[in-house]
């Protein structure tokens, strides 16, 4: 197998022509009332409001996910370089294949356990096992390359667990009819963080 990299812009580009083909072809939006235009002003009054004095849901709570979360993205963007292993037997990009692979199936696990264990003891000390575990494959991965997949494998499994826990308990303490607000309002601010530290965060890696 070789790269060519004329005919994957090609691919790519009939793939992007062939979503746009089919969007002609899907039901047409319903015609609604324009809502007003939200002034940043404004976004930041409402947050402010959402996470006032009365609110159920903790402020450190908020800052917590908000932290973890963009631990989380900062992996998913630069773990390929932490691969420091080389095989052998395999090419390096299907190392990085399987890794890419396993590291999926780890963030899914994360999801169904805390949809499964949700409010049981069991959850807090496989928590504490796996962030025990990704300390320990992160030391040990410096003397020992092929023990990178696995440290990353864990730590995107650990990331992703505390992650879950934090919006669950975010969703659990918020009232029922605004939960979707405090779901829309830590998906904008989550996403104006990674815009002001994913700079900072590419200058380091």
């Amino acid at each position: 197998y070789s790269f060519n990299e004329s005919l994957a812009w090609f691919v790519a580009g009939g793939l992007m022509l062939g979503v746009w083909v089919i969007s002609l072809y899907l039901p047409k939006d319903m015609k609604l009332q324009k809502s007003p235009k939200l002034s940043s002003k404004e976004f930041f009054s409402d947050v402010s409001g959402v996470l006032g004095r009365e609110s159920k849901v903790n402020r450190i709570l908020v800052i917590w996910v908000l932290a973890y979360g963009l631990s989380l993205q900062s992996l998913i963007q630069f773990w390929q370089p932490l691969v420091t292993y080389t095989s052998s037997i395999f090419s390096h990009s299907t190392v990085l294949g399987f890794a890419f692979f396993a590291i999926l199936m780890a963030q899914a696990a994360s999801g169904k356990l805390v949809q499964s264990l949700h409010g049981k003891g069991v959850l807090d000390r496989i928590v504490l096992l796996a962030i025990a575990l990704s300390i320990a494959l992160m030391i040990l991965s410096s003397n020992y390359s092929f023990l990178s997949v696995p440290y990353l494998i864990a730590c995107f499994f650990s990331l992703s667990l505390i992650n879950s826990l934090g919006v669950a308990a975010i969703v659990e303490s918020s009232p029922s009819n605004l939960r979707s607000t405090y779901l829309s309002m830590l998906s904008t601010l989550g996403k104006l963080l990674m815009l002001i530290a994913m700079p900072a965060v590419a200058f380091v890696m």
